[in-house]
């Protein structure tokens, strides 16, 4: 299951649109969401040689290429929708799973050029590791505000703009 890309792009894409339409409800699942995020940043890490030649040639339209450009923006669907609702939570699990050695390659090659990619919003960071988790304020947050705010941290022209 971790290493089949149908179901880690669908999960990320999933997973994506659950947290910004329902933070409070899926607020006890993020541990578990950020290991679908993991796991596709360690399929990503597999294919690295060839998800380098698809950022240069573009042209290349064959099965395999596409299905990777897919759970590629996928991955990053989910890395901003998590970056803008738990952005405490979230770091600190990336932080504590990526800063292991059998992983730091993962997080030198996958994580940190996406998150070179985003701006640093100090308004997203309201509150501590648990509070954030807290479902009232959650349940108060309207989805198509998390959405808005997950496209103004990307600096990815197909996700998000830049203003």
């Amino acid at each position: 299951c971790k290493d089949d890309p149908n179901i880690l792009a669908q999960a990320c894409y999933f997973f994506a649109a659950l947290t910004a339409i329902l933070p409070g409800e899926i607020v006890q699942q993020t541990e578990s969401i950020i290991n679908i995020f993991k796991a596709t940043c360690k399929y990503l890490y597999k294919n690295i040689a060839l998800l380098r030649q698809l950022s240069i040639q573009t042209t290349s339209h064959s099965l395999e290429n596409v299905q990777l450009w897919i759970i590629n923006q996928s991955a990053h669907a989910l890395f901003y929708t998590l970056y803008t609702v738990y952005p405490c939570n979230f770091l600190y699990h990336i932080q504590r799973e990526f800063q292991r050695n059998e992983n730091l390659d993962v997080f030198e090659h996958i994580f940190i050029p996406m998150f070179q990619r985003v701006r640093f919003n100090a308004r997203l960071i309201d509150s501590d590791r648990k509070r954030e988790l807290d479902k009232v304020k959650r349940l108060r947050q309207h989805s198509s505000n998390t959405i808005f705010d997950a496209r103004k941290l990307s600096l990815d022209p197909l996700f998000g703009r830049e203003s």
